[in-house]
């Protein structure tokens, strides 16, 4: 409970992540999909595999970062401006 109620001041980067989740969520497989299916035949350890998981996870949260920061904010800032529109209407 504690950790609920003081989360907002200690998770900053786990906020960010929940903001950015829809993204994340359309974007993962393509991203992060094509790393592991281009990728994934070159590699034969356990240690390379988890590296190319890894490597996979960083790029899908870089491209979800990126359609979050030019698609998604946006998106949200002009359907914000069609509300108040409406409402003074």
């Amino acid at each position: 409970l504690v950790a609920i109620q003081f989360g907002d001041r200690v998770w900053k980067y786990a906020n960010t992540l929940g903001d950015m989740s829809y993204s994340i969520y359309l974007t993962h497989g393509i991203s992060g999909g094509h790393v592991l299916y281009f990728f994934a035949r070159y590699t034969d350890s356990i240690g390379s595999k988890v590296l190319l998981i890894i490597c996979a996870m960083l790029i899908s949260l870089i491209v979800a970062w990126f359609f979050w920061k030019w698609i998604e904010l946006p998106s949200h800032r002009m359907a914000n401006q069609i509300l108040l529109v409406r409402k003074r209407s």
